[in-house]
């Protein structure tokens, strides 16, 4: 379950409500909390941020960097 905006509720993820920048962010957190479980020297990602407009873009590299 997933919510992008303060005014929304939550709801499932899914191809049809969601734009392509919200699943991107919504997966990669997802990817960075299974990768919490199992700790590794280094990740690798590419193009990540397909879809993600500026704001999603920053959030999710802000998070990556905390790591």
């Amino acid at each position: 379950m997933v919510k992008f905006r303060q005014s929304e509720t939550l709801q499932k993820l899914d191809q049809h409500r969601q734009s392509g920048g919200e699943r991107a962010v919504s997966t990669i957190f997802f990817l960075m909390a299974l990768q919490s479980m199992a700790r590794s020297p280094f990740r690798v990602v590419d193009e990540i941020n397909q879809g993600m407009d500026p704001r999603n873009e920053r959030m999710v590299h802000e998070r990556m960097v905390e790591i």
